[in-house]
């Protein structure tokens, strides 16, 4: 058991900031990084948020397919489904329904992500996968 002096040498963990979900946030507008991050608001647009982590995961997803080698098979139903088999695992995990604009539109941006990076994407993969941290004496940047 430790003793009461060791006790008062705990302290509390850092806090842990994103650049997506902190930073970036924070960039967009201060007021509503406190409203959301401090406060616990939730946003009021569910479909935004849906569609975001839509992009996101179906661009993790493609990324590692690229990382594997496979880019000669990335072709436009093999988007489409992945986008679809993301959208169906996320619309399982939300109580409310996205409008029918939402995949539409989550579809449009993953398209022009790979036709505006198609020709160096395979080299340039990794760089977008790399996980980082930074630890500072007063919070942690991952």
């Amino acid at each position: 058991m430790p003793s009461p002096a060791e006790l008062d040498k705990h302290t509390a963990p850092k806090p842990r900031y994103s650049f997506t979900n902190h930073i970036q946030r924070y960039t967009t507008c201060p007021r509503q990084f406190e409203y959301f991050q401090e406060y616990g608001f939730t946003p009021t647009q569910p479909s935004e948020v849906f569609a975001g982590l839509l992009v996101h995961q179906t661009l993790e997803r493609i990324h590692r397919l690229i990382r594997d080698g496979q880019l000669s098979q990335l072709n436009e139903q093999r988007v489409q489904k992945i986008i679809e088999q993301n959208f169906l695992a996320l619309r399982s995990k939300y109580t409310f329904s996205p409008n029918t604009d939402t995949k539409e539109n989550a579809s449009i941006y993953v398209f022009n992500y790979i036709n505006n990076n198609y020709t160096d994407i395979q080299q340039r993969i990794e760089d977008t996968e790399l996980d980082f941290r930074l630890e500072r004496e007063e919070y942690t940047l991952t």
